[in-house]
């Protein structure tokens, strides 16, 4: 895969967004949708068989649709790459397909129609952000797979082994990209990478919640992510920047900043992540006397602590100097 992007000229020269010195292949992202299709179509034959096409209604739609969404998202992700598609030409194309996906959820499940643009607004949030969180090597690929296995053990839990299925096939499909996305890396996810998984996520999180998944559950692999995306932008609008220009403000680029290497910045992303699903597990598992807005304090918490990262890491760095 690598070799032939190369020689196609699908690259990803440094620019002021840039964490990279050097162009590095773009588009690894095909080999993680690949693995994530294949592992979903055995597991649907698999179902199918040891069913005899008996249980293919509308919980086999709903469990297909994530899968839809990756391969319509990774599409645009894609045409990207190689062509470099203009900010509105993308923003217009992710309000139709999140519109789309809008109405398909609402047809196939309990969502109700006043739901509609939550759902819109989700997926372009997912979508947008999982892609402006890949600037550094390994984290979105650890962070996507541990959002992926922890969205398998919620499909369990309600019953939907379909969309377990696939959601361990993503896992296993970005595990095995790691070593690609490592530093020194050979390989980015592109495009056509972060918007398939930016795109499956985003509306698995509509299907596990008709199937009954607690809320809390669906959010905390999200909450220092998004957080990251939200708080970033929100800075840049008070300080009338032009959100279209490429930059290195996400808390994130500014730990790598401070001296912190890409492994290191993944690591302490996909710690703080961990700590808020920990928090929600006991929601998970209903245990009583266990309110769920424990696990919001303990969310405030770990983004205070994340948010302030950037400047303890400065200053340690800055005595160690001294």
């Amino acid at each position: 895969m690598i070799p032939i992007l190369q020689k196609r000229g699908v690259l990803d020269h440094p620019t002021a967004r840039s964490s990279h010195d050097k162009p590095i292949a773009r588009g690894g992202g095909i080999a993680v949708f690949a693995g994530l299709l294949g592992g979903s179509v055995v597991a649907l034959v698999a179902q199918l068989a040891s069913t005899h096409g008996s249980d293919s209604g509308p919980e086999t739609i709903r469990s297909l649709l994530p899968l839809a969404a990756a391969l319509l998202f990774g599409v645009v992700g894609l045409i990207d790459d190689l062509n470099s598609l203009s900010a509105v030409s993308r923003l217009v194309t992710q309000v139709v397909l999140a519109s789309a996906f809008a109405v398909a959820v609402l047809m196939v499940s309990d969502v109700g129609v006043f739901a509609t643009a939550a759902v819109v607004l989700s997926i372009l949030i997912v979508v947008n952000g999982t892609n402006f969180m890949d600037g550094l090597n390994t984290l979105v690929p650890a962070w996507g797979a541990a959002t992926a296995l922890w969205f398998g053990v919620l499909a369990l839990a309600v019953d939907s082994e379909l969309f377990a299925a696939s959601m361990i096939a993503l896992t296993a499909a970005l595990v095995g990209f790691l070593p690609l996305n490592a530093t020194p890396a050979r390989s980015f996810l592109g495009d056509v990478g972060s918007y398939a998984i930016g795109g499956f996520l985003s509306v698995g999180i509509w299907v596990l919640w008709n199937e009954g998944a607690p809320v809390t559950a669906l959010f905390a692999p999200f909450v220092i992510p998004m957080f990251d995306v939200l708080y970033t932008l929100g800075r840049r609008i008070y300080r009338r920047e032009n959100l279209f220009t490429a930059h290195r403000t996400h808390i994130y680029q500014k730990l790598q900043t401070a001296s912190l290497a890409h492994e290191q910045v993944s690591a302490v992303h996909l710690l703080a992540t961990g700590v808020c699903v920990v928090a929600a597990l006991p929601v998970l598992f209903e245990l009583p006397m266990y309110d769920p807005l424990i696990a919001v304090a303990v969310w405030s918490g770990a983004i205070i602590v994340y948010a302030a990262l950037p400047t303890i890491v400065s200053r340690r760095e800055s005595r160690k100097h001294a």
